[in-house]
């Protein structure tokens, strides 16, 4: 490739963009509306699973983030009651990654700055999307002149609301199929005890599934948690503090004592919108791609969109190299491969209906847990497949309904088993 690549976005996947293909001496210009663009975006915490820790390999940062971040072994649910029960990932508790994002954010900007054909510009705010002819109208926040950039593609890493997508859809370049699936959503900081010390355990991520209700807690390296909730259905309104102390207090009882100052960091985050689940067909088409959560806002299980975008990023460098000079071909091939994510916001809700206490989801998520620390060749658990490995979607999808009906033969061996013990048990007693 010999012109500029345009970048719109400088999160975590186009900073990681950025600095492979400039590393391949690609001319990029990256542009952030934020006027620093390394406390661009989400702050907080992001677990790094096998999917980003690859990408972050391949950019020769997995060693340094390694280093700065704290390991995850499992899960922890808590019923409503307190009574807790912990997964470990993995037949042998292999452990995913707990960063922060915006060291992670500095470093991929850092490595992207140092190289001489990228260049970042701060405080842009991208007004108009070329489709024909690829290139961005970027307006600075200080309310300079507006500049029209042309290159040889355009890439949105920017978010939810992407403007590089809505000028995409706008082009028949593709479609968005999106689906509200809450009313709200808010973030808290939980900080460390006494001495530092956490005030839970900081190996694993907390959950606290509800009916109505969810929330997530991601350990911090400084002993604290960043904890992510999201009301599930319109079951009450939390338009006061007291409403909301109520809210909270009957669903999450042993969260509401950690969190120092909590109405006014729920009035500081709390979001009417709560989240959508989507999928834009075609991530990448003429000369215009998509990555990460412009293209498809997955179902809120922490830890899958950060390194998707991360894999993303990866796997757009890889193609566009693969295809020297057509990159056409390469958004197709890239379109093509990531089409199958679809898949992960289905298998992110049955994830997070297998966490909730009680359910028949979990009572099956608990014997596949066992059969893949008895088989682990044969059998593995959905956080296996999602934090543990690199496996497409698709198969992941497939895999799991081949383990779902082998869990029902399992269920009704054992039953038989368990029958013909007792039948023999009986005859036993009875004949002697």
């Amino acid at each position: 490739m010999s012109k500029r690549v345009l970048i719109v976005g400088a999160g975590l996947e186009g900073a990681l963009l950025a600095g492979l293909l400039g590393r391949r001496g690609v001319e990029v210009e990256l542009f952030e509306t934020a006027e620093d663009a390394s406390a661009a975006g989400a702050g907080g915490s992001a677990l790094l699973t096998a999917r980003g820790v690859v990408a972050l390999r391949e950019a020769g940062l997995a060693r340094e983030a390694l280093e700065a971040s704290a390991p995850v072994y499992g899960y922890r649910v808590h019923a409503v009651t307190g009574q807790q029960r912990l997964e470990r990932f993995g037949a042998r508790a292999e452990a995913v990654y707990a960063v922060e994002r915006s060291g992670l954010r500095a470093m991929l900007l850092a490595r992207a700055r140092a190289l001489p054909s990228v260049r970042v510009h701060e405080g842009q705010r991208c007004v108009g999307v070329g489709t024909a002819v690829p290139g961005v109208v970027m307006e600075p926040h200080d309310g300079g002149e507006r500049r029209a950039w042309e290159g040889s593609m355009v890439v949105g890493a920017d978010g939810p609301a992407s403007v590089v997508r809505e000028a995409m859809v706008e082009a028949g370049m593709g479609e968005l199929e999106q689906e509200r699936r809450g009313v709200g959503s808010w973030r808290f900081r939980i900080g460390p005890g006494e001495g530092g010390a956490p005030r839970m355990d900081d190996r694993v991520v907390h959950l606290w599934p509800r009916a109505d209700a969810v929330m997530v807690g991601l350990p911090r390296t400084d002993g604290g948690f960043d904890v992510v909730g999201w009301q599930r259905g319109a079951s009450e309104a939390l338009g006061d503090e007291t409403s909301v102390r109520r809210f909270l207090q009957l669903r999450f009882p042993d969260v509401v004592p950690m969190i120092a100052d909590l109405w006014a960091q729920w009035e500081a985050s709390v979001s009417g919108d709560g989240w959508a689940t989507g999928v834009f067909w075609r991530w990448g088409d003429g000369k215009l791609a998509l990555l990460g959560s412009a293209a498809c806002a997955p179902f809120p299980w922490p830890g899958v969109g950060e390194s998707v975008g991360l894999e993303d990023a990866m796997w757009l460098d890889r193609l566009l190299g693969r295809h020297e000079g057509d990159v056409e071909a390469a958004l197709r091939a890239f379109s093509a491969r990531r089409e199958d994510y679809a898949a992960a916001v289905s298998l992110s809700e049955a994830m997070l209906a297998s966490t909730e206490p009680g359910s028949a989801a979990e009572a099956r998520r608990r014997m596949l847990g066992r059969l893949e620390r008895w088989m682990p060749r044969l059998f593995a658990t959905p956080e296996t497949l999602v934090y543990l490995r690199t496996t497409p979607w698709s198969e992941v999808v497939e895999l799991l309904r081949r383990q779902d009906r082998g869990v029902g033969v399992a269920v009704l061996v054992a039953g038989v088993f368990a029958l013909i013990s007792l039948y023999l048990v009986y005859a036993w007693w009875i004949h002697g």
